[in-house]
């Protein structure tokens, strides 16, 4: 590859870690922030709406239904629950957690102009 191909390949891997990043960072101050119920997520003491639109027209729950409270569930150390809400959202949350320093440090390690030493 060329030295233009080089620096677009290194500016997007550093974009994308950026967005992950940061959606990262979101969703785990939000699963803190937000007071889960079994039902219904709160946050400072107000519900929040539905945010599935196949279970707001329907009733019914989609395979994806639960996983926003499980997160609260997990950001309030709180496993059981979170498992009882959904399956795979404790799996998920542990994978979000992970990414957080990962993507930093290859944010730092990937600076411009940064070098590591040892």
């Amino acid at each position: 590859m060329n030295a233009r191909a080089d620096a677009a390949f290194a500016a997007s891997a550093r974009t994308i870690d950026r967005s992950i990043l940061v959606f990262g960072v979101i969703a785990l101050v939000g699963s803190v922030l937000l007071s889960p119920s079994s039902e219904a997520v709160t946050l400072f003491g107000y519900d929040l709406p539905v945010m599935c639109s196949y279970r707001a027209f329907t009733g019914m729950d989609c395979p994806g239904c639960g996983l926003t409270r499980s997160f609260t569930f997990m950001g309030h150390l709180q496993p059981l629950q979170a498992f009882a809400s959904h399956m795979a959202g404790p799996f998920a949350y542990v994978a979000v957690v992970a990414q957080v320093p990962y993507r930093a440090w290859r944010l730092y390690r990937n600076a411009p102009g940064a070098t590591l030493h040892g």
